[in-house]
């Protein structure tokens, strides 16, 4: 599987990123630090599909937030069992900071790197678990 254009094009979107948007995730990203480390998983969970939504309305694409909002939640079943596991959320978490950092940076480049990372990581993630078990979760 490939990596999604739509998520590289949201990380992209550090161009279009304002203030208050990489402040409320570098928020996210304190808060997913702490539920981790306490294993709240839904809280997990649920910080992560804020964190890609603050990503996708960043990107400035109404067609792409829509997309990139139907394919989240198509995937949230898997998503819910993969995080739950607390070395995933904790690494999961990492990537966002890097790639947070990028996007503070506005080196789009490099946060398109990073996304991919982050979208090969979490395939690979799936991939261990495997898509049959997941998917009866």
């Amino acid at each position: 599987m490939r990596s999604a254009p739509g998520w590289r094009d949201s990380a992209r979107g550090g161009r279009n990123i304002t203030k208050d948007q990489l402040d409320e995730l570098e928020e996210n990203i304190y808060l997913s630090d702490f539920h981790s480390s306490k294993g709240n998983s839904e809280q997990v969970v649920e910080l992560d599909n804020k964190f890609h939504e603050i990503l996708y309305d960043a990107s400035g694409s109404k067609e792409l937030r829509h997309i990139l909002r139907d394919f989240h939640h198509y995937v949230q079943r898997v998503r819910k069992v993969t995080l739950a596991v607390q070395e995933r959320a904790v690494n999961s978490n990492e990537e966002h900071r890097k790639i947070v950092e990028a996007l503070k940076q506005h080196d789009g480049a490099r946060a398109e790197e990073l996304a991919d990372a982050h979208m090969r990581n979490t395939i690979n993630n799936m991939d261990h678990y495997g898509w049959d078990n997941l998917l009866k979760q």
